[in-house]
């Protein structure tokens, strides 16, 4: 039998699958939204960064984001929110 444990890929895949990323709000973080457009840009390494609003906000904001995330789902749709509105990330699986 497997047993799933927080640090195992398959484990957060299997969430994303089934869109049950209860922490998903559908867009960056209010907090971040606002660091973004306060900080002074520079690198940024976003750990667990899920769909990736929060990368692509800093991104938009001058920041140069590297992106990572164990899921294949959430990079996919990382990578798809990213082309929408035109910027660039490094993104790691």
């Amino acid at each position: 039998v497997e047993q799933y444990v927080e640090d195992s890929p398959q484990f957060w895949e299997d969430i994303y699958l089934a869109d049950e990323a209860g922490w998903d709000l559908g867009g960056p973080t209010p907090i971040f939204k606002s660091m973004a457009g306060e900080l002074n840009p520079g690198k940024l390494c976003i750990l667990g960064c899920g769909k990736g609003y929060d990368a692509v906000q800093f991104s938009r904001n001058g920041f140069d984001v590297t992106a990572v995330d164990f899921s294949r789902t959430a990079i996919l749709s990382l990578e798809k929110l990213a082309g929408s509105v035109n910027v660039h990330l490094n993104i790691i699986q």
